[in-house]
């Protein structure tokens, strides 16, 4: 946790990409990387066991105004609140992370359709999304 604070911190400004795939990270990981990343564009966190909806909340209230690609591929704990967050339907006066133009939530199981209707809301300016392998994601989605 503090290592990723003392990145960010240091690097807020300049940081403009990250990769913490397949690693331990958890919620508060997410939270304390996030909270001054002011140039942040793509993020991956691809295969993180530990990640949870809190985490995709975290990253709309920190990066909404930046981030460009998300990967959360592989991230079984989320579901369709997790794209709630970043299209800025979950929450009151929730952030959407309007700049957004690239996600993958693919094998992520429990993202069902209404996930997509969450994104398309919010980010307007999504030009790839990746859903494969979310077996509850139907073709009325």
């Amino acid at each position: 946790l503090e290592p990723l604070r003392a990145l960010s911190l240091a690097l807020g400004d300049s940081l403009t990409a990250a990769d913490l795939s397949s690693t331990s990270l958890t919620d508060n990981d997410v939270q304390a990387f996030c909270a001054r990343l002011f140039a942040l564009r793509t993020l991956k966190i691809r295969d993180c066991e530990h990640v949870t909806n809190q985490s995709c909340m975290r990253i709309s209230q920190t990066v909404h105004g930046c981030l460009t690609q998300l990967d959360v591929s592989g991230c079984t704990q989320l579901n369709s609140d997790a794209c709630g967050w970043l299209g800025g339907i979950v929450g009151v006066g929730a952030a959407k992370c309007h700049k957004l133009l690239s996600l993958d939530i693919s094998r992520c199981p429990l993202v069902k359709d209404d996930a997509l209707s969450n994104l398309a809301q919010g980010c307007k300016r999504l030009q790839f999304l990746s859903v494969a392998k979310c077996e509850r994601v139907t073709d009325a989605g």
